[in-house]
C-alpha cells in the first residue's frame, strides 16, 4: 500500500486549541472529509492499522460525511469483516435512531442496522461506534448501468424497505438513491483473509497533513486523510439485494421533528415550504428516487430550480401551496438574478405550464427517451472511468405503468399521494413479485 505525495498544511497555532475551529484549508477532494471537522466535539482521528475497542483492526476507509467516518475493519475475535461507523462526538448518544429503532426494525434485512456498538474516547470527545456488515456500492452510482428488470427489482426493494419502516411506525427522513446500498455476499467476503483483502484493495491514497512548519499535526487531527475505498472492488461479491441505510434522521411517525434536513432534490413541496416531515414526505422522496432511477435526473438542487422542474412535470402548484410559497420564498430568493420570469404562480406562466404539462403516458415516453439519451450521452462522453452503459427501450405498457406509479408518489395532494404499502402493490412490480427470490 502506498500514499500519494500531496500534503495539506495547517497553521501551527491551530493545533489542539480552540482557535483552529474554522481556519483549516478547504479541500476540493470529494474522496476525503474536510480537515476542519477534526476538532473538539468533532470527528475522531483514525489511522490505518489502528485497533478499535481492542478488537477491530482498521484496513481502509469506506466513506465519510460531516458527522461520521466509516472504516473497513477486521474483527480479530471472529475473523469477520465489519464496517465501523464512528460518529462525531457532538452527534453521539445512546439515543441515536440507528440504536433506538434497532429492535423495531430487526426482523427484516431490508434495512441495514448495527449488529453491535461501543464507545470510544479520543482527543475530540466520546464517540459512539456502530458495528455493521460491510456493504457494496450505492444505487446512485449504479442505476444508469442497470437494465429495466434489474431497475424494477431494485425499485420494489426500495419501496419494500420504506413500507416496512412505516409499518413499524418509523419515518426514514432522508430517503434517496445514495442511501440504498447493494448487499455483499457475507459468507464469501468473510472467507477473505487479511492478505486477500489487502490484495483486493491495492494502493491506498493518503493526503499527508502537516503544520506550516512541516511538523505533524496535534492529536485532534489525523496525520493523514485517506481516500474512500472504491467499492467497485467488491464487484464479484455484490448481490442483487439492497439495504436501506442512513437512518440518522429517522423518527417515530407520531413524533415528527419541526424541521427536516433532507437533501433538497428529494424534498416534497411541503418540506420546501418548511412544514414538518412525515410518511407523505418519505413517499415523495421515494417517488424522486424512482424517477431518478428511470431518468438519471432529479428535480434540481435549489428551490427555484426544483419548483420549475416540478411544475413542468406535474403541473402548477395548487393555489394554497402557491400562497405559502410566496411567503416562504420572497421574489429575490427564487432566482439569483431576481428574474420575475421564475415566479411560477404568474398567470401567464401557469397558462404555459398547463399547456405543456404531459399526461402520464406521454410523460413517461419522454422519460424513457430521456433515459435513453442520457445513456447515449454517457457513452459519447469519452470518459474512460465510466462503466459501459446499456441503452434500452422501455416497452410502451411499462412506460404507462411507470408513469402511473410516479404520478401517484409525486402527487401534490397528501390525500391522493400513495402510501409506501400501496406503492409496493403497484402493478408495475407484478413481474418482480413473480420472479422474486428469497432474501438471504
Amino acid at each position: 500500500m502506498t500514499s500519494d505525495s500531496r500534503t495539506l498544511q495547517i497553521p501551527e497555532h491551530q493545533q489542539d486549541g480552540a482557535a483552529q475551529k474554522s481556519c483549516y484549508q478547504k479541500l476540493s477532494d470529494e474522496h476525503v472529509e474536510e480537515l476542519e471537522l477534526y476538532r473538539k466535539n468533532g470527528l475522531h482521528p483514525v489511522h490505518l492499522g489502528d485497533v478499535l475497542n481492542n478488537r477491530y483492526e482498521v484496513l481502509h476507509k469506506l466513506g465519510h460525511g460531516t458527522s461520521a467516518t466509516v472504516w473497513l475493519c477486521f474483527d480479530t475475535q471472529t475473523s469477520a469483516w465489519k464496517a465501523i461507523k464512528i460518529i462525531g462526538a457532538s452527534h453521539s448518544s445512546d439515543d441515536r435512531p440507528e440504536l433506538k429503532f434497532q429492535l423495531q426494525l430487526s426482523r427484516s434485512d431490508l434495512v441495514a442496522l448495527p449488529t453491535d456498538h461501543f464507545w470510544l474516547v479520543g482527543p475530540n470527545g466520546r464517540h459512539v461506534c456502530l458495528v455493521m456488515p460491510p456493504l457494496g456500492p450505492s444505487v446512485s452510482s449504479k442505476h444508469q448501468t442497470m437494465d429495466l428488470e434489474a431497475l424494477r427489482e431494485v425499485s420494489m426493494q426500495a419501496a419494500d424497505g420504506l413500507a416496512y419502516m412505516h409499518r413499524k411506525g418509523i419515518c426514514h427522513g432522508d430517503f434517496r438513491t445514495g442511501n440504498l446500498l447493494f448487499r455483499l455476499d457475507s459468507a464469501r467476503i468473510n472467507d477473505l483473509s487479511k492478505g486477500d483483502m489487502l490484495a483486493l484493495i491495492g494502493e491506498v491514497t493518503k493526503i499527508v497533513v502537516e503544520t506550516d512548519f512541516g511538523e505533524e499535526p496535534g492529536s485532534i487531527s489525523p496525520r493523514y486523510l485517506v481516500h474512500s475505498l472504491n467499492t467497485d472492488i467488491f464487484a464479484d461479491f455484490i448481490t442483487c439485494q439492497i439495504a436501506v441505510i442512513g437512518l440518522s434522521l429517522a423518527f417515530e411517525i407520531t413524533k415528527p421533528p419541526k424541521t427536516s434536513s433532507v437533501d433538497l432534490p428529494y424534498a416534497s413541496p411541503q418540506l420546501l415550504l418548511r412544514l414538518p416531515p412525515s410518511t407523505h414526505s418519505d413517499v415523495w422522496a421515494l417517488g424522486c428516487t424512482l424517477l431518478e432511477m428511470q431518468t438519471g435526473s432529479v428535480f434540481g438542487t435549489a428551490p427555484f430550480e426544483i419548483m420549475q422542474s416540478m411544475e413542468l412535470l406535474l403541473g402548477p402548484l395548487p393555489k394554497p401551496l402557491q400562497r405559502t410559497w410566496s411567503r416562504v420564498y420572497p421574489e429575490e430568493m427564487l432566482h439569483p438574478e431576481g428574474n420575475t420570469e421564475y415566479l411560477t404562480w404568474r398567470s401567464d406562466v401557469i397558462s404555459e405550464i398547463k399547456k405543456h404539462t404531459r399526461n402520464a403516458d406521454c410523460l413517461l415516453k419522454e422519460l424513457a427517451m430521456s433515459r435513453k439519451q442520457s445513456l447515449k450521452g454517457l457513452l459519447a462522453a469519452d470518459d474512460k472511468n465510466k462503466p459501459g452503459s446499456i441503452v434500452w427501450q422501455v416497452p410502451e405498457k411499462q412506460v404507462t405503468q411507470i408513469g402511473d406509479l410516479i404520478k401517484q408518489t409525486l402527487s401534490y395532494d397528501l390525500h391522493t399521494r400513495h402510501t409506501a404499502d400501496a406503492v409496493v402493490q403497484h402493478v408495475w412490480f407484478d413481474q418482480a413479485r413473480i420472479h422474486r427470490k428469497p432474501r438471504v
